[in-house]
């Protein structure tokens, strides 16, 4: 009986070690690596591509405004051109020798004249310091006495009088006399608007209280638009004028003193009605 005993703790004992050294879970070796084209994954985030960038949607661009003539589309001039600016409005000249000036004042430098009388467009205004209303034309040239052209006070003249240009100096058609070879001479024009005959040119000087005609340096016994007139000459003081008569082609006598403006230098003609 005691050697039974024995052997059943000696065998309890042999259980115990065996199970002591088996594992409450089967251990497995991890499989043996394969090489792949997989990627790896870690426990890191990886990075997912933005697949948006791709698929939204363009914002629409609006064209800046611009005021350049050439350009298409849809632009808009940033400002919106008053009509005084852009268009302006028309007004009737009825005077071929109405005065055109550089700025709006009788003191600015005279330009010439519009040259024929028509409708005119005019882009702007401007009051001079006497209060006259000014406009300035749409052509460049310059400005026009409009509180004058409104007036009606003045009667057309059959030629205009201004300083002579380098293309009327030269143009063959033109006709040539001189008041004096004096190097600090000037030339002025003078430009028939319509058909004139008994054409004179003469010197127009004070004498006591009046005035008389004196020297004639030019006669023609008809002029007409093509056959203009340069003359060469000197004011000489403050009552230094000139003599035109002629007539019409209406038949009526005309006589105009011509002289020159103490104000702007330019070159005035007034009708002698007496």
């Amino acid at each position: 009986m005691k050697k039974i005993m024995i052997l059943c703790f000696a065998l309890v004992l042999l259980l115990c070690a065996c199970s002591s050294e088996t594992p409450d879970k089967e251990e497995t070796n991890p499989p043996t690596s394969v090489e792949t084209n997989a990627p790896t994954l870690t426990t890191e985030p990886s990075e997912i591509p933005d697949t948006t960038e791709n698929t939204e949607t363009p914002e629409a661009t609006i064209p800046e405004a611009t005021n350049d003539p050439g350009s298409t589309g849809n632009s808009q001039p940033a400002t919106a051109p008053t009509e005084s600016e852009e268009e302006g409005y028309i007004i009737h000249i009825p005077l071929a020798d109405q005065s055109i000036f550089f700025g709006p004042t009788y003191d600015s430098y005279f330009v010439g004249v519009v040259g024929v009388a028509t409708n005119y467009t005019i882009v702007d205004e401007a009051t001079d310091p006497e209060g006259n209303l000014w406009g300035k034309l749409k052509s460049g040239r310059g400005w026009v006495d409009l509180t004058e052209i409104r007036s009606g006070k003045r009667e057309a003249h059959p030629f205009t009088v201004n300083l002579a240009d380098k293309a009327i100096y030269e143009d063959p058609n033109t006709m040539h006399c001189s008041q004096t070879n004096h190097e600090a001479a000037i030339q002025i024009a003078i430009r028939p608007l319509e058909k004139m005959t008994n054409f004179t040119f003469s010197d127009y000087y004070l004498n006591g209280e009046e005035f008389e005609i004196g020297e004639t340096y030019f006669t023609a016994i008809e002029m007409d638009e093509d056959t203009p007139l340069v003359v060469d000459l000197m004011f000489n003081g403050d009552f230094s004028m000139f003599l035109i008569t002629c007539v019409d082609e209406e038949g009526n006598p005309h006589n105009y003193r011509i002289y020159e403006s103490q104000r702007n230098n330019t070159i005035c003609m007034d009708e002698i009605t007496a």
